[in-house]
């Protein structure tokens, strides 16, 4: 039976956080059918998948967000080329009612279907910021990260409200944009379109830009720049047909409107498109991009992957003093960090790589240059066929990575004498600061868990079943996720390398078997923990010598 929002006892509810993660999957990848004994909120960010809920096969694409009741079975199925990547909430709900409290598992709004949430990017920030600080234990701030929470949850709730009764102004907005979409190449006013919605013309601008971040005309207007632009590459179409099957009265306004939205004329467009090719970037977006870059930036952690493709950026932020760029660093302009807008412009690049999600930022960025922005997260396999898609390299990536394996099972494989059957290892690191981190999918782990190397102990492997990068744990935790062999990085930042010395010649720290045994390693985050191509390169010769230290 379909509960109605009468049903629902929202008044005597309360919301309590309890967990929130970043959870990423590629290749296919299925998560076991499991019950959850909370509720989950799932916030999904990028790609396609299959989620089942009970019975119910729902088909996602990315701005979507459903939610799990206690007690039911669920799955997430990826799909698609693209990597997925989703924000999983997990809550509890109270009630409290005629004095007594106790546990609530009911539904929260009617319906198990995609929540209603415009604009997106509002329960996508909340969400983010929940992730972000999952690990924070200090009282007060989960006090506040709980305060966040309340604010994600009104949000919902008063947009499923809104979602049920039809003559409400949002969804009577909402089915207006929806008619502009099928409507946009006839004449059309925000007047005309107000009236239409029977919402008063103030309210009604005003909720078309909270939905879509746009003025209605100005939504209007690129929507018909977008479908022109499509047809003008996909089609050998005369202007006038172009004109009129987009909106435009005639092709002579058509064409000034084009020339002042890119500055070219139609036809000179399309063949500066031409010269370059299409690609979906890593948070969605759609960029044309140069077909042969020339003056590449980039700006992330794993810069060190296009030089094994033969690409040079002429700017990157990071590893500048590292020795594998030592030989760069004088033709290399170091772009800072944080990214620092005017050199990058100085620069004059043709292609901008970002390896970082901020939208915010990266609208700042793309006015400088076409700018993709790039997964540092995804393996080192998965990375350079991005990369070499990108640059037409395809097959110089595919050689090296048979070549870097190659070596990889030759390193492993001499390495037999050295390692025991099944011995497990483990990566430690601080970072910003005082804050520990295990690291579960990034960095040095990407070498050590090879087929033929080491493994991940029982509570790494969890966060590796979860596509966790990493996971912020207490000293008091370092036992619980202790190998047989541990790697503790020495970070550059001063505060972080201060704790990590402190760590090191601790009481706790020499407690551990693998410190006993003369099993614990401590490596510079610099030529260790960066897990980009040419890193990964002198990981083949530095790992053996400093194992084999050891026995």
């Amino acid at each position: 039976m379909r509960a109605s929002h009468s049903t629902i006892p929202i008044g005597s509810l309360l919301f309590q956080l309890i967990d929130g993660t970043l959870n990423r999957c590629s290749n296919l990848e299925r998560t076991e059918r499991s019950i959850s004994d909370t509720y989950l909120l799932l916030v999904f960010l990028k790609g396609e998948a299959q989620l089942i809920i009970g019975d119910e096969l729902y088909p996602i694409q990315a701005k979507q967000s459903y939610c799990v009741l206690p007690g039911m079975k669920y799955s997430v199925e990826h799909k698609g080329r693209l990597g997925l990547q989703y924000f999983q909430l997990s809550f509890r709900v109270i009630q409290s009612e005629d004095g007594s409290m106790g546990r609530y598992a009911g539904p929260l709004w009617p319906g198990q279907g995609p929540l209603r949430a415009f604009p997106f990017t509002r329960i996508l920030q909340i969400a983010e910021q929940l992730a972000e600080s999952a690990a924070d234990k200090d009282g007060i701030e989960q006090f506040k990260r709980n305060q966040l929470f309340q604010e994600l949850i009104g949000f919902l709730l008063e947009q499923q409200h809104q979602s049920e009764e039809t003559d409400s102004p949002i969804h009577a907005v909402t089915s207006s944009i929806q008619y502009i979409e099928e409507h946009y190449t006839d004449a059309l006013t925000v007047r005309e379109l107000a009236d239409r919605s029977e919402v008063p013309y103030w309210q009604y601008s005003s909720i078309f830009k909270e939905l879509t971040g746009k003025k209605p005309n100005d939504y209007i207007a690129e929507l018909r720049m977008a479908r022109a632009k499509e047809m003008l590459l996909r089609t050998n179409a005369p202007l006038r047909e172009i004109a009129s099957q987009t909106g435009y009265v005639d092709e002579y306004y058509f064409s000034r409107r084009f020339r002042q939205s890119t500055g070219l004329a139609p036809r000179q467009y399309v063949a500066a498109m031409r010269k370059k090719i299409s690609v979906r970037d890593w948070t969605g977006h759609e960029v044309h991009i140069p077909a042969h870059p020339k003056r590449i930036v980039f700006y992330g952690e794993t810069v060190g992957d296009l030089l094994p493709l033969g690409v040079k950026p002429v700017g990157c932020n990071y590893g500048l003093q590292e020795a594998w760029c030592e030989e760069e660093r004088h033709t290399i302009v170091d772009i800072g960090t944080p990214l620092e807008l005017d050199t990058v412009e100085k620069l004059d690049p043709d292609l901008i790589i970002y390896a970082n999600a901020d939208e915010k930022q990266y609208k700042k960025i793309a006015k400088i240059a076409p700018t993709v922005t790039f997964d540092s997260y995804q393996s080192l396999k998965e990375r350079m066929h991005t990369l070499g898609h990108w640059f037409g390299k395809r097959r110089e990536a595919e050689m090296w990575l048979h070549r870097f394996e190659q070596h990889a099972e030759e390193m492993w494989g001499s390495l037999k004498p050295v390692i025991r059957q099944e011995e497990t290892a483990s990566v430690f690191t601080y970072h910003r600061g005082d804050r520990l981190f295990v690291m579960g999918m990034i960095g040095l782990t990407e070498m050590l868990y090879h087929p033929h190397g080491f493994r991940p102990t029982k509570r790494i492997q969890m966060l590796r079943n979860q596509r966790r990068a990493y996971h912020e744990i207490t000293k008091a935790q370092i036992k619980d996720y202790a190998g047989n062999r541990i790697f503790l990085i020495l970070p550059t930042d001063s505060k972080a390398r201060e704790e990590t010395e402190a760590l090191w010649g601790s009481p706790l720290w020499n407690s551990l078997t693998a410190v006993r045994e003369g099993r614990a390693y401590l490596v510079e985050e610099g030529k260790w923990n960066i897990g980009d191509a040419v890193s990964s390169e002198r990981l083949l010769e530095l790992l053996p010598a400093l194992l084999r230290e050891s026995r």
